[in-house]
């Protein structure tokens, strides 16, 4: 350790070591990396167990039993009576949901809200990730008019999913005991 180190009184650990950033160029980077990268489908699946309650499961397995492509459904609703409704509900098929992380294509992201917005000195950072394709499937519970929705993200606007978090709760070192006083 130099003997500048020794001397820090910046922190107990005496690391004279700090890393400016500015929001704009987070932005930058996460944009880029967020249209260059092709990231997974996720899918996840709800069916009713035995009591009726959901549970999840395997979507794959849901379209085999249903032989409905239910994610290729529009914005639509599917009536009770219907085919295609009995064979979701026969195979007791709850709702699904399918996202893909990202920005559509044609979509202009300098007007889009920055992905990570810093809010000033140590408050909460926002992180705010955008959908390129987002789907959900849904039984409405309706007793009066049963049915299946479908709603699918029109690709001229992503939908944005925001989280809130504290800047503490990023790290806990491991001799956290020495540092907890700035945490």
């Amino acid at each position: 350790m130099s003997t500048g180190a020794q001397l820090s009184n910046l922190t107990p650990l005496r690391y004279d070591f700090v890393v400016g950033t500015t929001q704009l160029a987070i932005n930058k980077a996460m944009f880029n990396y967020i249209q260059e990268t092709n990231f997974s489908t996720v899918q996840v699946c709800w069916t009713a167990d035995d009591n009726g309650e959901p549970v999840v499961g395997d979507c794959n397995s849901r379209l085999d039993a249903t032989g409905v492509k239910f994610f290729n459904l529009g914005n639509t609703t599917v009536a009770a009576g219907s085919t295609m409704y009995n064979q979701l509900a026969e195979s007791d098929f709850f709702g699904a949901m399918q996202i893909k992380i990202g920005v559509p294509e044609g979509v202009n992201v300098s007007a889009l809200p920055d992905i990570v917005d810093l809010q000033g000195g140590t408050s909460d950072i926002a992180f705010q990730m955008y959908a390129k394709e987002f789907n959900i499937v849904w039984w409405n519970g309706n007793v009066f008019k049963p049915g299946y929705e479908s709603v699918m993200q029109d690709p001229r606007y992503p939908w944005i999913y925001k989280s809130l978090y504290h800047p503490r709760h990023f790290v806990k070192p491991a001799n956290s005991e020495k540092v907890s006083h700035l945490m």
